[in-house]
């Protein structure tokens, strides 16, 4: 492949402008019609407004039922592990318009954006498109493709006005969800049919954002039954390539449809049904390797991607325990320029828990998944066999035992996973919990992890190219495929923390972790061929891909609430993160193929409630360099103000504000570079009624 282009770096001038004039015409207006609106709301009464900033006092987010970590419902204050939950105003009061971009606020998670319509998302390091140490789901359906063992988020299609709250656990979670919940789980929890009745039509249109549009429609059918439709749909921008980078457009279009409905059949049984069907089109390019000068070829085409999927889940209660039956059926079709996806997917699980006298909490379950593919093949990527049908089949078990009058907790857990790469897999876990008091807590963690190798990994041959070198005068094709034996990569993680909350005021969660990790992808030796003259003249080499390296991951996280008024919110946050592999190149002909996360992150914010409901929140973000591909640090920073008029949320967002554009990531194989983060303004209106 041929070298990618070095970024030219810009000459700073000796006098800086004052920061508006570095704005374009439409932040400057946007300025003055907030001070503007600030002014007309200072000699206003604040009638309505709410009292508290969040809709939610320290108290009661302390109190929130968390789900992820245990699969039943605990306190917030009460968990053993590093959690985050972003609540449906956190979400609201971001200014983001998509998934990823609210991610940004949690600590130890590394966002990036690759173009208009690709981020990496990755917790506690291993970045990619496709990071294959953390689980996502939505309501406990998991939405991460077998082919690259990752997530396809421009695929991940939910309004964001009808999610209730995102669970982030830091840290592994393989004893209750399985194989790939290695460094973090994300579930996006969707509210309820029932939690309320109306229509709700949110329209937005920006510089990047150029139409964004969804419609959800909530109806109580009876007593006990209601039913939700959406649809949404969304238009964005091309972003700027990298300098000296090729242009090329990467406008994304996405369509959304989808439903829910919950009934509560009795007493003591619920059931809820969902189904979604999500379609994009993407303006897209790739950079594939040629045998002659320049050595690469930009080619542009369409990428589309669409998925279908019915899910439903029953849930009965009879004291002293519950069961939980879901199964879901999901159909998705993949094309991108160097390969294509058909996969039908179907999963089903039940769970059960169940109180064992007075000090016992029993979670025990079993899981089936299956899943049939059909890939597309190009002249760089190929797949042998081009059709397969993958299995997994788990078994869990969790106890947790109080002592001392509950302030005491221990957890000790095991899932065995069966996959058809590697046989059985174990994935044990032990958590311990002291609530000193009502208000402080410590906990401590051991676990293991594993993540099972992807379809690609196992059948796939990739074909990649370098240029002329003074080592090399001509250019050689390397061949990277699986020849050996395939193991799943193992993390072992040592955790603790501490919470402490300062009366009504103020809140603290810290925690740490040392994370070692074995049996890691990494690549042999390359076996050099022959000298070739067709098409051109060049050389042939095999690179094998092997799972021989290994790693460390270990850091610190920190967040931080303190508020000084009901109206007043501010929130900290940061990480630190140190680690390194063993026995594995940075790069392959140029292409990063080993971890490369920022060391540091950081994030502050502010929300105010000012009179005559107007609202107005800030955040600075700080990202340090990805050293291993020279990606810059940067600091940035987001505002939005809101007001209501009636029934009308009008808001107004601008991001990314100090720089007009800047790049994030460098993508990985064929993926060209791009300065997808660009300042940006949104207008936003929101009805309801």
């Amino acid at each position: 492949m041929a070298a990618r282009p070095t970024a030219s770096m810009t000459t700073r001038p000796s006098r800086p402008r004052p920061f508006s004039r570095c704005l374009p015409d439409p932040f400057r207006r946007t300025a003055l019609a907030a001070v503007t609106v600030l002014l007309i709301a200072r000699g206003a009464l604040a009638q309505g407004t709410r009292a508290d900033v969040s809709g939610m006092s320290i108290e009661e987010l302390m109190k929130v039922d968390v789900t992820t970590v245990s699969r039943r419902a605990e306190r917030l204050q009460e968990t053993a592990a590093a959690v985050t939950v972003l609540t449906s105003e956190d979400i609201r009061r971001s200014g983001a318009t998509s998934i990823p971009d609210v991610l940004r606020l949690v600590p130890g998670v590394h966002v990036a954006r690759i173009d208009s319509n690709k981020w990496s998302v990755s917790v506690r390091g291993f970045t990619g498109r496709y990071s294959n140490k953390l689980l996502v789901l939505i309501d406990g359906r998991s939405v991460y493709t077998p082919l690259f063992s990752g997530v396809i988020w421009d695929a991940v299609s939910v309004p964001l006005a009808t999610i209730e709250r995102i669970e982030v656990i830091r840290g592994p979670g393989a004893t209750m969800w399985g194989a790939n919940a290695v460094n973090g789980v994300i579930n996006i929890i969707t509210r309820s049919a029932s939690a309320s009745a109306g229509v709700q039509a949110t329209a937005a249109t920006g510089t990047e954002d150029r139409a964004l549009f969804s419609l959800t429609a909530d109806r109580q059918v009876t007593a006990a039954s209601a039913v939700r439709g959406d649809v949404a749909l969304a238009t964005t921008d091309a972003s700027q390539p990298a300098p000296l980078s090729p242009d090329s457009s990467d406008r994304w279009h996405n369509l959304r449809v989808g439903m829910r409905a919950d009934s509560r059949i009795s007493a003591r049984d619920e059931f809820s049904v969902q189904a979604a069907y999500t379609a994009s089109r993407i303006d897209d390019a790739w950079l594939f390797p040629t045998l002659v000068v320049p050595y690469g070829a930009v080619t542009t085409g369409v990428a589309r991607h669409a998925v279908a999927f019915t899910s439903a889940e029953w849930r009965g209660t009879a004291a002293p325990g519950e069961t939980t039956v879901r199964g879901s059926v999901e159909h998705s079709n993949v094309q991108e320029g160097f390969a294509g996806e058909h996969r039908f997917t179907l999963a089903l699980e039940a769970q059960r828990t169940q109180r064992m006298g007075r000090r016992h909490t029993l979670v025990a379950g079993l899981s089936e998944r299956y899943s049939r593919d059909d890939l597309t093949q190009s002249t760089w990527v190929q797949f042998s066999p081009p059709q397969r049908t993958l299995q997994w089949r788990s078994i869990f078990g969790q106890d947790d035992v109080t002592f001392a009058g509950g302030r005491v907790r221990a957890t000790a857990g095991l899932k065995m996973e069966h996959n058809d790469y590697t046989g059985w897999e174990v994935q044990p876990n032990v958590r311990g919990l002291w609530s000193i008091t009502n208000t402080q807590a410590m906990w401590a963690a051991v676990s293991r992890a594993v993540r099972l190798p992807s379809r690609g990994e196992a059948d796939s041959t990739l074909w990649l190219l370098t240029g002329v070198t003074p080592t090399s005068p001509v250019p050689v094709r390397v061949r990277l495929e699986a020849l050996g034996r395939l193991d799943a990569e193992t993390m072992h993680a040592y955790e603790a923390g501490y919470r402490h909350q300062f009366g009504s005021a103020a809140s603290i969660d810290l925690s740490a972790f040392d994370q070692t990790y074995g049996s890691l992808r990494s690549v042999s030796a390359p076996e050099v061929g022959a000298f070739e003259l067709t098409p051109a003249p060049h050389v042939d080499a095999t690179v094998p891909l092997s799972f021989t390296a290994s790693g460390r991951r270990r850091g610190i996280e920190a967040a931080a609430e303190w508020r000084p008024h009901a109206r007043v919110r501010l929130v900290g946050t940061a990480s630190w993160l140190d680690g390194y592999n063993n026995g594995s190149p940075a790069t392959i002909v140029g292409v990063p193929v080993t971890d490369d996360p920022p060391r540091r992150l950081g994030v502050g914010r502010v929300s105010l409630n000012l009179p005559a409901h107007v609202e107005l929140d800030g955040a600075v973000r700080y990202v340090s360099q990805l050293a291993t591909t020279g990606v810059p640090g940067y600091v940035t920073a987001d505002v939005r103000l809101g007001f209501r008029i009636g029934s009308v949320n009008l808001s107004f967002a601008g991001r990314n504000l100090t720089s007009a554009s800047r790049r994030e990531f460098v993508p990985e194989f064929f993926g060209l570079s791009r300065a997808a983060a660009e300042r940006s303004l949104t207008i936003r209106a929101s009805v309801s009624r």
